[in-house]
C-alpha cells in the first residue's frame, strides 16, 4: 500500500465517522439504554419492542464502524512496519 493509499483510507474513515454520524449514535444508544433500565419502560410492552429494535439497529452500525476502525489501526501498525523495513513477507 502506498502512503497516498494510506493517507486515503485515513480521510475516508475521517469522512465516513461524520457522514454516519457516529458520535451522536454512540450517545443515543447511550440514552437508548439508559431508558430500558427504568421499570416503566417494560409496561407497554409494544414500545419497548420498538425501543430494542432501534437499540440493535444502532449497535449493528457501531459496531460495524468500530470493526473498520480496529483494520484501520491494524493496517496503521503494518504500515509504520513495512515503512520501517521491519515486516517480513513469507
Amino acid at each position: 500500500i502506498s502512503t497516498d493509499n494510506y493517507k486515503n483510507l485515513i480521510d475516508r474513515h475521517g469522512a465516513l465517522r461524520g457522514i454516519f454520524d457516529i458520535d451522536s449514535k454512540v450517545i443515543e444508544l447511550k440514552n437508548k439504554e439508559e431508558l430500558t433500565s427504568n421499570p416503566s419502560f417494560w409496561n407497554d410492552k409494544k414500545n419497548a419492542e420498538k425501543e430494542l429494535k432501534s437499540i440493535s439497529y444502532i449497535k449493528q452500525w457501531i459496531d460495524q464502524f468500530n470493526e473498520i476502525s480496529n483494520k484501520l489501526e491494524d493496517l496503521e501498525v503494518l504500515f509504520e512496519f513495512e515503512k520501517k523495513g521491519e515486516l517480513e513477507y513469507s
